[in-house]
Parts: structure tokens; C-alpha cells; sequence
């Protein structure tokens, strides 16, 4: 029946004739492992044609929602980080797999007379994968591929006469952009796998015409089927697994707010990998706004951005034209070197030469893996720079589980208090503040703010107050004077109080009340005090952690602070109410030199301008609001100066010095919010042109 069949389909399609052709090959000496290079590299291409529409069905080649596809790819998609990875390594697999071609077919003096263009067409094949390679890398729109994109067609640029030509044509005009992905888009999927179809075509149609060419075959033959077709097989499996494996290793960023996996089941766990750092990286999406120091292309190029390293100033254009030309002139006349009697020789110089430039090859990549992973400074330098584009990638695809604005990826970054405030606090707060280990001025003028406004950092102001040299001490000398001198007075008391035979309570009731007060600051407080007699009564014997704190709060503090209006005393401290949170920040960097906040310590600090340094206010210089705020800012500096006696004879001085205090740092509503939810730990990114109140 089987056989029935077989005849009819032959009889009219011609395909179990054709199949036959196929594998019942006679292999003069035998099924050799050797033999395996060719049709491992059609199975490979094969590979990438089907990883890459299933990509196709995923991504979308725009500035905006090209890296946003990717990662919906890679950490949404069910087993999109297996499809992509096998096609990230599988791509690099190709080139190996062509250039260990290439290698076998010279040491088997294949490229020899009558296959030179057996050879030249191999060759050609390579040409396009790097090609088509390089146009990948700016796909997802990335860091790295952007950059690495920049430099490779910048290098284009320096070909005589032609090159700046076919660089704008590439990239779409001078500058990159849509234009550039959509062109790099069509040549990777479109124009560049035809033509390696073509050529791939043309070099079986050559390869059927002159014959395999077997290396000392030795006597005697076997068919391709079944002995060569195991080998084969055996081959790509294990190619397969290779690729899957490395697949499988955590080349990604780890979404910081991924389910945890045990929580899974194993399907999910699996189609889902992604969000745990499987599959090929993907760093954070493209900013060309930002400088990024470490742009490098792929290994496989390596050798060449190595070279050039070597070939600096006139000698360039040696390293970008040169060297490739040069080689690939010389693999182009390599069956030349094999005419007519001079067959052996041909042979032997195509292997020497061939040996020699993969050694040269081999040689400049692992020296530019050393020059950046090796025990050396720049390379401690480059670590870091990696170190610091994948906390960035991290930050990028966890904020992105979250939903991607419609300006695109990058606006994820530019709007992420953890990421763009962190840059923006050093900039603008950072030669006086210091946060953390990470940001640290060389001379430091004021308190350090990681941690602002909770309770431990309230707690340790009140404790670096104590110490008459620290750095708190010496910007509020009156807050630094009251706690020692409070101190003092609990010693004595207690000191009483045990020469009097009773305890000593008075340390051990100052110190409770400061941490009922910073447990109570906090929380940042805006609670309204009962004013009425019988509503305060009931207030002052509530227990709750509110009514405990204010009460310490009024005992200690209410004398010079205010809070809601009350308090304040002649000192005029800086009001407390909702201290620390938002709405309490966003005022105090509108105007910190308002009277509710430090208005009466700049007027005293007047006389000796040289003992600080003075914040400035930062705000929108061309906001809708910036003629009112320009007027609000000078009724306020009038206020202050009302404070300086008319008959002070330094009057002109201290008003010159406190109108320069009062200075004005242009911040857009933007970067002042991210700056203000990077200080509080409020990761949110801010996509509204509203704060949004905590």
C-alpha cells in the first residue's frame, strides 16, 4: 500500500525521485564528521528565518514602540525569551558555522579551479550575514544597539568619495531616527535574507555542477543515508542544545516585581522565564541624549574595533578601509594561488593564509575582551559602566511591566525619580548634599538626605546636634545649642535627683520625648490641635502615637517651631506642619528662604555671610506662573529685609548678601517632582504634569 502510494506521488510531483536524488549520495570514502559544515548551516539559516517572523509577529519598528515590542517579547509573551534568544545566539552560530565552512573548504582545496566561484559566492554569503548582523542591532532599540549601530555606520562614513554617501543613505539623512530603523528594518528581514537566498541557491546550483571534493578519499563508498544524514543530525542537535542552553542562561535584567516563581506553575514558570533574567539581553531603552561611554559592537566585530584602537590619526582610515579590503582581496584571489600545476602550492598558501587570519582574528578579540574584562583600570572602569547600563535595563523593563507611555520607552527613564532624580539630585544637590555612599561632595554644606525626614534620620540629626564640631551643629547653631543645653539640664537633674536618693529619670525622659518626636515628624503631620477647652482636655489624655508626639512636641519644641499656626516664639523656627512629606517639600524648594521655613535664620546669618553656603530656590523660570512667582519671591525678600534694623551699619552689606541668597536656580515642575520622590524613596514615575500626592 505504502509502495502504492509512493509511485502515484511520484508519478505526478516528482518529489520521492527528488528525495532520493538527495539521499542516496555516494560519499567517496565514507560519512566523515567533517562533512557536516554545510547543511548545518542551512538548517542554521533555516533557524533564524523561522525565529525571526515569529519575531515579526511581535515587534513594531517604530522610535517609539520598537524597544516597548521587544520587551513585550522577551518578559510578556509566552516563550518569547526562548524564540529570541534562539535567534540573538543562533545569528552569532551562523557566522561560526560559516566561517568553520570556509576553513574546511580551503583545507580540503575546495575554493581550487573550477570551484572558484563556488568560493566566491561562500564569500559573498559571509559579506551579508555580518551585514545582516549589524542591521539587527538596532532592532530592538536599545543602548547597546543603538550606539553600536552609531559607530559602525560612522565608520562606513570614512570610506573616500563614497562613504559619506552611503552613509546617509543608510541611516536616512543625517540624523538617527525613523527613517534609520525603518531602513535598517527592511534590510534585515527583506533585502538582505533574499539576497542570501539567491546566493545560497547559485552555491548548490555550482556545488551539484562540479561535485563535492572529498580529502583523501580513501577506497571504497557509502551513501549519504543513512550514515551522514546521523552525523548531520547528530550535529545540529547538538547545535541546538547549545543554543537553547545559552538561551537559557540570565544574560537579561530580572523584573524586580515578577511573580515569585514558586508561585507558578511550571508552564508559567517556564513560557515566563524572561521576567527571571533568562534569554539574551536587552538594555535600557535608547536615550541619544545621554552620553554612553562604553558603545561596543559584537564579538565577531571585534577585531576590527580592536585594530583600530592600534590605527589612530592618519593611520585610520587604514583600520576602517584597509584591513577589510585588504582581506578581502586576498581571500578573493585565494584559488588563483591554485593554477594549473601549481595546484599544491595553491592548496598550501590557501590553508596557511586562511590558519593565519583566524589566528589574527582570534588574537584582536580576545585582546579587546582583555582590554575590557582583564585586571586593569580601564577595564575596572568599563565594569562599572556595564554595571551601572544594567541597573538601568532593570529599572527600565520593571517599570515597563507597568504599562509603557506613549512617547516611548525612554520616557520611562527620564521620568523615574530612582533613575533620572538620582542624576538630578547630583547635579543640582549634590556639591552640598550627600545620599548615601553613592553621592558624596568633596566638602559637604549641608545634611546628608537618604532617609530624609524618617524617624532614625531625625533621631541621628538630634544626635550629630550634640557634638559642637559636626557639620549640623555648624548650620543651626541655635537648634545645636537648645539640645546640648537641654542635656546639660537633664544631667544636672539627674544628678540632683541621685544625690537626693531618688531616680534619675531626667536623660531617660529627654531622650523618650526626642523619639516620640521623630516617630511623630514621620509621619508628617498635618492633624488639626482642638483649640476648645474641653476637646484639648480630651486630646491631652489621648494614648495614640499622634497625641504622644505632639505632646513632646509642644513640651520641646513649640517654642521657637510652629505647627498649624501655633508656636514659633521669637526664634521663628521653620514650621513643621507636614514636615518632610510632598506638599511640605515641593513649598520648601519653591522659596526656603520663606519666613515659614528659613526667612528669620537668613536675616541673622546676614551678618556673617561666609559661615554657609545658602540654598537657593529652585523653580520654573518659564512656567505660566513665573511673572507671579517673581513677584511673590520679591514681596518675600522685602518681608526679610524689614527684619534688619534701618540703624544697623552693615545694613547695606547684610541686604546685598541676603538678596544674593535669594538667588533663583531655573528647574523645570518636572525635574523638581523627580528630584522630591528620589529624596522621600517614592519610585513612581511621574507621567502627569501634576505632583501626585503620595
Amino acid at each position: 500500500m505504502w509502495r502504492r502510494f509512493c509511485d502515484w506521488l511520484d508519478a505526478r510531483t516528482g518529489l520521492v525521485a527528488f528525495w532520493r536524488a538527495l539521499l542516496l549520495v555516494d560519499i567517496p570514502g565514507g560519512a566523515k564528521w567533517r562533512y557536516v559544515w554545510g547543511r548545518c548551516l542551512l538548517v542554521a539559516f533555516a533557524l533564524q528565518v523561522v525565529t525571526g517572523v515569529l519575531l515579526m509577529t511581535g515587534y513594531s519598528p517604530g522610535v517609539t514602540t520598537a524597544w516597548g515590542s521587544v520587551y513585550f517579547i522577551q518578559y510578556e509573551m509566552d516563550f518569547g525569551w526562548l524564540i529570541r534568544g534562539l535567534h540573538h545566539f543562533g545569528s552569532q552560530m551562523l557566522i561560526v558555522l560559516l566561517v568553520g565552512h570556509l576553513v574546511v573548504v580551503v583545507w580540503l582545496g575546495a575554493h581550487l579551479p573550477p570551484r572558484e566561484f563556488t568560493w566566491w559566492l561562500g564569500l559573498l554569503a559571509l559579506g551579508i550575514v555580518m551585514f545582516m548582523e549589524m542591521t539587527g542591532w538596532l532592532l530592538p532599540m536599545d543602548q547597546k544597539g543603538y550606539w553600536a549601530t552609531r559607530v559602525g555606520t560612522n565608520i562606513m562614513g570614512t570610506v573616500p568619495v563614497i562613504g559619506p554617501w552611503l552613509q546617509m543613505l543608510l541611516v536616512g539623512g543625517t540624523e538617527y531616527g525613523q527613517h534609520t530603523l525603518t531602513r535598517f528594518f527592511t534590510l534585515h528581514v527583506a533585502v538582505l535574507p533574499g539576497l542570501l537566498v539567491l546566493v545560497i541557491f547559485l552555491h548548490l546550483v555550482l556545488v551539484h555542477r562540479h561535485g563535492p571534493t572529498y580529502f583523501r578519499a580513501a577506497p571504497g563508498t557509502a551513501r549519504f543515508w543513512p550514515d551522514q544524514a546521523a552525523r548531520d543530525a547528530l550535529a545540529f542537535v547538538g547545535i541546538f542544545a547549545i543554543l537553547a542552553w545559552l538561551s537559557y542562561q540570565r544574560h537579561g535584567a530580572v523584573l524586580e516585581n515578577a511573580p515569585p516563581p514558586e508561585s507558578l506553575s511550571w508552564y508559567d514558570r517556564l513560557a515566563h522565564a524572561g521576567q527571571y533574567g533568562h534569554g539574551p539581553p536587552l538594555l535600557a531603552p535608547v536615550d541619544p541624549q545621554r552620553e554612553y561611554n562604553i558603545a561596543r559592537p559584537e564579538w565577531y566585530y571585534l577585531f576590527l574595533f580592536q585594530a583600530l584602537k592600534y590605527l589612530e590619526g592618519p593611520y585610520a582610515l587604514l583600520g576602517t578601509v584597509g584591513i577589510p579590503v585588504g582581506t578581502g582581496l586576498l581571500l578573493f584571489v585565494l584559488p588563483f594561488l591554485g593554477w594549473g600545476r601549481y595546484r599544491r602550492f595553491g592548496h598550501i598558501a590557501g590553508v596557511v593564509i586562511i590558519l593565519a587570519l583566524l589566528a589574527a582574528a582570534t588574537t584582536l578579540i580576545a585582546l579587546a575582551l582583555w582590554a575590557d574584562y582583564g585586571p586593569t583600570e580601564s577595564a575596572e572602569r568599563f565594569r562599572q559602566e556595564w554595571h551601572k547600563e544594567q541597573e538601568r535595563a532593570r529599572r527600565a523593563v520593571t517599570l515597563a511591566h507597568g504599562g509603557i507611555p506613549a512617547e516611548g520607552g525612554a520616557e520611562l527613564l527620564r521620568r523615574d525619580p530612582r533613575t533620572r532624580g538620582r542624576e538630578l539630585f547630583q547635579l543640582h544637590c549634590g556639591s552640598c548634599h550627600s545620599f548615601g555612599s553613592e553621592i558624596r561632595p568633596e566638602r559637604p554644606a549641608a545634611p546628608g538626605l537618604q532617609g530624609f525626614a524618617s524617624s532614625d534620620w531625625l533621631r541621628q540629626l538630634f544626635e550629630k546636634l550634640r557634638d559642637e564640631k559636626s557639620l549640623e551643629s555648624q548650620l543651626m547653631p541655635q537648634m545645636a545649642s537648645y539640645v546640648r543645653r537641654e542635656l546639660d539640664r537633664a544631667r544636672r537633674a539627674d544628678a540632683r535627683a541621685q544625690a537626693d536618693g531618688k531616680p534619675a529619670t531626667a536623660q531617660a525622659e529627654l531622650q523618650r520625648d526626642w523619639q516620640q518626636i521623630a516617630d511623630w515628624l514621620a509621619t508628617h503631620p498635618r492633624r488639626a490641635i482642638p483649640t476648645e477647652e474641653a476637646q484639648r482636655q480630651a486630646f491631652d489624655k489621648e494614648d495614640s502615637p499622634f497625641a504622644q508626639g505632639y505632646r513632646a512636641f509642644e513640651k520641646r519644641c513649640l517654642s521657637c517651631h510652629t505647627y498649624n499656626g501655633m508656636g514659633g516664639g521669637d526664634v521663628n523656627g521653620p514650621d513643621l506642619t507636614g514636615y518632610g512629606d510632598g506638599d511640605w517639600l515641593r513649598a520648601f524648594l519653591h522659596a526656603p528662604f520663606d519666613r515659614q521655613y528659613y526667612g528669620p535664620t537668613l536675616v541673622r546669618w546676614s551678618r556673617n555671610p561666609k559661615e554657609r553656603v545658602w540654598m537657593p530656590a529652585f523653580r520654573n523660570s518659564e512656567d505660566i506662573n513665573a511673572a507671579l512667582w517673581q513677584r511673590d519671591w520679591q514681596r518675600t525678600l522685602e518681608e526679610l529685609e524689614r527684619l534688619v534694623p534701618e540703624d544697623a551699619s552693615d545694613r547695606d552689606k547684610r541686604l546685598a548678601a541676603m538678596r544674593q541668597a535669594c538667588r533663583v536656580v531655573p528647574l523645570s515642575e518636572l525635574e523638581r517632582e523627580l528630584i522630591i520622590r528620589f529624596v522621600l524613596g517614592d519610585d513612581r514615575p511621574v507621567f502627569g504634569g501634576e505632583p501626585i500626592h503620595p
